[in-house]
């Protein structure tokens, strides 16, 4: 096994969020297959991107799975402010750098090289792979949207974000709006003529800011706003891009009922202004799904219980059902930024544990079974 052989090449190969990621689907697609009864390689519509669905000793359909996902791709990297070449790994002082190194193919490396031993697996595993988490996460709808239309259920989802190797067991959802306002425009002589989009605006803003952190475990933000031509003409055009994070779906609703109330009544206020409310993007919550299998985890291992801080993939396969966590190695907050790295020993500690879980879930399964 030559684990930090197999990171260089997934390093070196660019997969950029917004670019064609074939090159680094074929290669993976050379290292899996001779240990893989099926391989789907999915186009993401009106993209020269893919997803990889990977049965290591089962067929993908009809079966109860071990699911091992991740993402591909990577951010873009802002080359000046690399101390080195962010496409070629390298090892300073036992840390090894490179663009989207935790960010996670160091995950795919850890996999990769451990065919041998997975494709053994008494229970079926399935590799699943994702091409633009870092975008719009289309990726990830189309292939759990696969799993399910192909009747795979998830026993047991491991997720491999960066989580310094302990066990992440919930994670916020998020939730992007986009809020456009209509008014009328005049001139700024005599403002009572129009209806000025920029002063619904800035109440709305105002009501998003009181709404944070009213209901528990839920945060939102305004991240943009914008409005106005010139300073003598009453704005007739707004708007707003917010986003809503949550571990509760259900408190989700309810700060959708708040803001489409205020809505209406902005709207009753002005007089002729319409206020529209659109969903951009939706990553649901990863939530604890009868967490018998991961108790048992935490326990044998003795591994810290966490929450994933960000916006992640983990939701849409605790939906398909079964247990799901993140765990992987390296620390999230060097992800997206110059100089990412992964601290060797701590890698080779984390492929070791990652190993003996997947043992744990055999034996767990095992068990059930009889």
């Amino acid at each position: 096994m030559n684990t930090l052989k197999t990171i260089s090449d997934l390093v070196s190969i660019k997969s950029f969020d917004t670019k064609d990621n074939s090159t680094i689907i074929e290669y993976i697609i050379d290292r899996l297959k001779p240990y893989s009864k099926e391989i789907l390689k999915i186009k993401i519509p009106n993209t020269k991107i893919y997803n990889l669905l990977i049965g290591l000793n089962t067929e993908i359909n009809n079966t109860n799975a071990i699911i091992l996902s991740g993402h591909i791709d990577t951010v873009v990297a802002d080359e000046k402010s690399y101390s080195t070449n962010p496409y070629e790994a390298t090892l300073i002082n036992d840390n090894l750098y490179g663009l989207g190194i935790i960010d996670m193919k160091c995950f795919f490396a850890s996999i990769i090289d451990n065919l041998d031993t997975l494709s053994k697996s008494q229970t079926p595993i399935i590799v699943a792979i994702t091409g633009d988490e870092e975008t719009n996460l289309n990726g990830v709808k189309l292939l759990t949207k696969t799993l399910s239309s192909r009747n795979i259920l998830p026993i047991f989802t491991i997720i491999g974000e960066p989580t310094n190797s302990q066990i992440c067991t919930t994670s916020k959802g998020c939730y992007e709006y986009r809020i456009e306002i209509t008014g009328k425009s005049c001139h700024s002589s005599n403002p009572s003529n129009g209806i000025n989009a920029a002063y619904i605006m800035a109440r709305i803003i105002i009501f998003i800011e009181k709404l944070n952190n009213t209901y528990s475990d839920t945060t939102l933000n305004c991240g943009i706003a914008n409005s106005g031509e010139k300073v003598n003409i009453v704005p007739s055009v707004a708007s707003i891009n917010f986003d809503i994070r949550s571990k509760n779906k259900e408190n989700v609703q309810k700060v959708l009922t708040d803001i489409k109330s205020v809505i209406l009544y902005l709207e009753n206020k002005y007089v002729g202004s319409k206020i529209t409310l659109e969903n951009k993007l939706f990553i649901p919550p990863l939530e604890k799904n009868n967490p018998i299998i991961t108790n048992a985890i935490i326990q044998e291992f003795n591994l810290n219980e966490n929450e994933f801080v960000g916006g992640c993939e983990a939701g849409y396969f605790s939906e398909l059902g079964g247990e799901a966590i993140l765990f992987g190695t390296g620390d999230i907050s060097l992800a997206h930024k110059p100089n990412e790295y992964m601290n060797v020993q701590d890698f080779y500690r984390y492929n070791d544990i990652f190993m003996k879980i997947i043992e744990k879930i055999n034996k767990i399964t095992k068990q059930g079974e009889n």
